[in-house]
């Protein structure tokens, strides 16, 4: 499963993407978030650019638009995991508690 902070990184990055807010999410991408987008540091871990900062407003790049289809997928995944995981928990608690 995805850690915390990796999945963190994941919805920064879709929220930022989402309301065009380029500037804020290069503010939060530490050098060690996995999806750094500073092209000056080696296009981060996962060793692609996804923010074009050449021009006044910053855009994503195709691979940056590429990747935040799979950010989507995968948040949307760890979300789904987390609620079945819950709901089995809640229908497992009962018999756990009897015994």
């Amino acid at each position: 499963m995805l850690d915390a902070f990796v999945l963190g990184s994941l919805r920064t990055f879709i929220a930022a993407a989402k309301r065009k807010l380029f500037s804020r999410w290069t503010q939060t991408a530490s050098s060690s978030v996995p999806c750094q987008s500073d092209s000056r540091q080696s296009r981060g871990s996962i060793n692609v650019q996804l923010f074009d900062r050449a021009k006044k407003k910053p855009r994503l790049t195709v691979a940056g638009g590429a990747l935040l289809q799979e950010a989507k997928a995968v948040v949307q995944g760890a979300d789904g995991f987390k609620a079945r995981a819950r709901t089995i928990a809640e229908a497992w608690s009962p018999s756990i508690r009897g015994h």
